[in-house]
């Protein structure tokens, strides 16, 4: 990882004002798998709270641009903010270091590196190193063309985006003048266990060993010699990854034989795979459908929550949401996949609005842990998402 380089003056500290606003907006950005707008968004936010909490001796108000930039092979890498805060202008940086967001450059008083270009790829090599391209070579930001020699050079100390083609962010702003939720959650703090280290195409064996963290709380030693949470007053909340929930994950992968014969894992491997776990610790498993005639029965789904018994989602394609509540609006925040997937389910939510037209709108949702280290949970939009075929889980 890479120092971040941050550098600020005084000089904002001189005009004092009222409010924070970012206007910003992204939306339908396609970006590889580790980089969300949204998350850099909040970090950036985040950062600015913060030095201006040392330098400015009162409010302050912002307002921002935001462009996505690329790496050196012209994958997604990061935001590019150009900012003014009370008046003075800066720029920032954001990228993606290894799923984690990092300020690699943050300046007041300083113009944006990339304002003076007209190329399709603003490109960040490494902090002070900015170039371009338009799509077939590398240039300088003037429209310089750089040869090969010079690029592999440049390459060796880059930063190096996801690549990934699968999965992208995208925004939805909601405005709305009256809003109301019908909603449950089988826990405010439910099993959320990600990737583990070898395992690949292992999202079945990761939704199926969040649901048997689940049941663990109920059947004991389901999980060996574990306990998955404790109680916060009357509330069970459940603790996150650790090594026994990791070999659990590990054994489901067995027990399914993922990616054998073939990639990935079957709903029906996952079925004997599930049973063959429980069979082993002395336990039962009932599976029972939420699909009506090969669609998704979203009053199904519901029924099962309210029984609490949590749920198998296998997707085409899905869509997540992160629902962030403002003051008449709402920002959902979209990781969106075009390939096949699994999940647990442990929650729904409805979301009715009545809009600015006075027209009705309600969002359905799954509540959801995505198996995925860049957004554990959300909210599975039912509407945008493809199913194959969701099941609720009961271990007895």
């Amino acid at each position: 990882m890479k120092n971040k380089t941050i550098g600020f003056t005084l000089a904002i500290a001189v005009l004092l004002i009222f409010a924070f606003a970012l206007g910003l907006g992204l939306a339908d950005v396609r970006v590889a798998e580790a980089l969300r707008p949204s998350l850099c968004d909040e970090v950036f936010k985040n950062t600015l709270d913060d030095l201006a909490d040392e330098y400015v001796d009162g409010h302050y108000a912002v307002s921002a641009n935001k462009e996505i930039v690329y790496d050196i092979a012209l994958n997604p890498l990061g935001v590019v903010y150009d900012f003014a805060i009370n008046g003075e202008r800066g720029y920032a940086i954001l990228i993606d270091v290894d799923g984690m967001i990092e300020v690699s450059e943050i300046y007041f008083d300083a113009d944006n590196p990339y304002a003076i270009l007209d190329a399709e790829y603003p490109v960040y090599v490494q902090p002070f190193v900015y170039v371009a391209s338009d799509g077939e070579r590398i240039t300088t930001l003037d429209g310089t063309p750089l040869d090969d020699q010079t690029v592999e050079m440049l390459a060796e100390d880059a930063f190096f985006g996801g690549g990934e083609d699968d999965l992208w962010g995208s925004n939805e702003y909601v405005y709305y003048t009256d809003r109301s939720d019908n909603n449950k959650l089988l826990s405010m703090m439910y099993p959320t266990n990600t990737d583990v280290s070898g395992l690949g195409n292992s999202c079945v064996p990761i939704a199926a060993g969040n649901i048997i963290t689940y049941w663990d709380r109920f059947c004991p030693n389901l999980i060996p010699n574990y306990e998955p949470g404790s109680f916060l007053l009357t509330e069970y909340l459940y603790t996150g990854q650790c090594s026994e929930t990791d070999a659990v994950t590990r054994q489901l992968y067995v027990d399914m034989d993922t990616n054998g014969p073939n990639p990935g894992t079957t709903v029906e491997q996952f079925k004997t795979g599930i049973k063959t776990f429980c069979n082993r610790q002395g336990y039962g498993v009932t599976l029972a459908s939420c699909m009506t005639g090969g669609a998704f029965d979203f009053g199904k789904v519901k029924s099962a929550i309210d029984d609490g018994k949590p749920l198998m989602l296998f997707t085409k394609t899905f869509s997540a949401a992160e629902i962030f509540r403002k003051d008449g609006y709402d920002i959902l925040s979209f990781l969106n996949c075009s390939a096949t997937h699994a999940m647990a389910g442990f929650g729904y939510n409805e979301v009715t609005y009545t809009l600015s037209d006075g027209t009705v709108r309600i969002d359905k949702y799954v509540a959801v842990a995505t198996g995925l280290h860049n957004q554990i949970k959300g909210y599975c939009n039912i509407n945008a998402t493809n199913f194959g075929d969701v099941l609720s889980v009961t271990i007895a």
